[in-house]
């Protein structure tokens, strides 16, 4: 039987992703205004299938991973290339353009929760702040609230 909370019905939308997976690049910084950061890398999930002949395959998932404010801080000390990481957010999606002018959409995961399961051999150079398994959430933008963002949606924006 599946019960519901009062408020899920008067929600318009959800959006979550858990993932755990491995880093797959160094995370890059960028600075947006006033000194706060957005730092974005891609996260390798492997997912272990069965073929129609019998054989495991082993089918691996890139995410593309964004985090701000405080979350940033925490990626760009302590998350390093090859780190497994248990990562919790929302899913955004955003357009890009090629160098020929076309127009393509990517989905990014906006991270509310990370948390470092087994470090590399690069990230074990910089030890966590309390020697054991870190875990960071939320924002420290004032104001700024993760769950609660809004993205302004044009008529263009639709794939329907």
């Amino acid at each position: 039987m599946l019960c519901f909370d009062k408020h899920f019905f008067s929600m318009k939308g959800y959006s979550k992703a858990i993932i755990i997976g491995t880093v797959g690049k160094e995370p890059l910084i960028r600075y947006i205004q006033k000194g706060f950061s957005k730092i974005t890398f891609p996260v390798a999930v492997d997912e272990t299938v069965i073929s129609a002949l019998g054989q495991e395959i082993v089918e691996t998932q890139w995410h593309n991973i964004v985090t701000y404010g405080e979350l940033s801080k925490f990626a760009e000390k302590y998350v390093h290339k090859g780190d497994i990481i248990f990562l919790e957010g929302k899913l955004q999606n955003r357009f890009e353009y090629t160098e020929e002018g076309f127009r393509f959409k990517t989905t990014d995961i906006l991270a509310s929760r990370l948390e470092i399961i087994s470090r590399s051999k690069s990230g074990q150079d910089t030890p966590l702040p309390d020697d054991s398994k870190e875990e960071k959430t939320g924002s420290a933008i004032p104001g700024f609230d993760i769950d609660n963002l809004k993205l302004e949606v044009t008529k263009d924006d639709l794939p329907f």
